[in-house]
């Protein structure tokens, strides 16, 4: 009942919802938040939550996340981040990390040379 009430709450309502005890809850509010509002997310403990920030964050604050322990996590950042970052996530420890920031590297080294 209380996650259907972040659906439809006002933003400035659900802020303090952000580090609520129930997971459920928190992937809600993630779901609303905007920006700068969501960086209070980026060390929740769930990587549910951690995820969905990172899908939605503005892309300058993604070097935040880069430390991230969920693979998936770091995924939907090597998806994100910008090009400059790249290179540290193709070092990654998870193969799914290294092949997107691969692939993204490779992109930009052919774009560049077009």
């Amino acid at each position: 009942m209380r996650r259907q009430a972040v659906k439809h709450a006002p933003l400035r309502e659900i802020m303090r919802l952000r580090e609520d005890a129930d997971i459920g809850v928190r992937v809600a509010v993630a779901r609303r938040l905007l920006g700068s509002d969501l960086i209070i997310m980026m060390d929740d403990p769930n990587h549910a939550v951690r995820r969905i920030v990172a899908a939605r964050i503005p892309a300058p604050m993604l070097p935040l996340m880069l430390g991230d322990t969920d693979a998936h996590v770091r995924r939907v950042l090597a998806r994100r981040i910008d090009a400059a970052w790249l290179g540290v996530l193709a070092g990654d420890r998870a193969l799914g990390v290294r092949t997107i920031a691969a692939s993204r590297l490779q992109w930009a080294a052919t774009m560049t040379r077009n």
